[in-house]
């Protein structure tokens, strides 16, 4: 295949650029793509890019880097792997630097192997760096030498080093607010999480193994468009429900027990994330069915206590309170709740 349209409109990203590129006057933001490979292992791993980068670009090839530079020439700059039929044979296509700039709305576009010559070059003339430290070690090793080399660029200009401010705290101040399209996207990775979960609990039944419930929920997601998994899910029977992040998932769901699924959908770096715990055959005992809706009821108390200005802090101290005091009435717990929840 020599040639592959993006599936997203680059419009979308080229809007985003805008939106930022008033706040990044005289600076230059450099984004890193997440390693194709794990430390130690010489075959790829599912990858998934960072997603500031693909925030900014669309872009989700690995060995990439991506440069932003508002009101300087070039403006949008992005490194990217040579065209490789053989390594395309093994590994799948590759925009290159001809249809990654045709495609991909960029201004100029380099082979990753460029980069140690060119970054210094398209740093020096910034007053401020972005860029993300201890993320990705390997690719720190080779911004820090060019911001180093930027400065010898300068010559005699009593210039230090650049200023090097976190590039993930200054975009995550825009990717607070979504944009419609985002919503959108969002909307239906909570679509996709929300009817897999449905098809998923119509499926348990005893017998099954915690992890064939894993399987048919992630085949739910992916028959539904999502790439992968949100992150990794917790499939969790009987007593393995009280392990917060358990990961096993491979005990016998048995009757009379109840299953947890915490588990969501990834749609364009939008992610779902829903919990449920339901009984394995179907029905309730009483002490479950009363723990249930006694839950049920302190969630829509805190519900309605969510409004701006609330602190995070306040609503998770009165959810730990109310669901103390259902312990307690419930004889699952002993003492006073002020002591208990102290004691926590």
């Amino acid at each position: 295949m020599s040639d592959r349209k993006p599936i997203l409109d680059m419009q979308v990203f080229e809007k985003r650029r805008a939106r930022i590129a008033p706040f990044l006057q005289d600076s230059a933001l450099v984004l890193c793509s997440t390693p194709e490979y794990l430390r130690n292992y010489d075959t790829p791993y599912e990858f998934r890019q960072d997603t500031n980068l693909f925030y900014l670009t669309g872009f989700e090839e690995p060995e990439s880097v991506f440069v932003f530079r508002p009101g300087q020439k070039p403006e949008t700059v992005l490194f990217v792997r040579p065209k490789d039929v053989l390594r395309e044979t093994w590994d799948g296509f590759r925009f290159g630097p001809e249809l990654t700039q045709k495609y991909f709305k960029i201004d100029h576009v380099y082979l990753i192997s460029e980069l140690s010559s060119q970054l210094p070059e398209l740093l020096k003339s910034s007053q401020k760096i972005y860029y993300k430290l201890n993320q990705f070690p390997d690719w720190d090793k080779e911004i820090l030498k060019s911001i180093e080399e930027a400065k010898n660029l300068a010559g005699r200009s009593g210039r230090g080093l650049l200023p090097l401010c976190d590039s993930g705290e200054f975009l995550g101040e825009f990717r607070i607010l979504k944009e419609p399209v985002e919503l959108d996207w969002l909307r239906k990775a909570c679509q996709i999480s929300a009817e897999a979960h449905i098809e998923t609990m119509k499926l348990v039944r005893p017998g099954l193994n915690e992890r064939q419930v894993q399987a048919f929920l992630e085949y739910q997601f992916k028959s539904r468009m999502s790439p992968r998994v949100a992150y990794s899910p917790i499939v969790a029977s009987g007593a393995n429900a009280c392990t917060l992040h358990y990961v096993y998932n491979d005990q016998e769901c048995r009757s009379g027990d109840l299953l947890l699924i915490d588990a969501g959908a990834e749609y364009n770096y939008m992610n779902g994330d829903i919990t449920r715990t339901f009984p394995v055959d179907g029905k309730y005992t009483q002490i479950q069915k009363e723990l249930y809706n006694r839950v049920l009821s302190v969630q829509k108390e805190i519900l309605q206590m969510i409004k701006p200005g609330i602190p995070f802090n306040s609503l998770q101290t009165r959810a730990v309170e109310l669901l103390t005091g259902v312990m307690v009435e419930l004889k699952l717990l002993k003492g006073s709740v002020s002591d208990l929840v102290r004691n926590l």
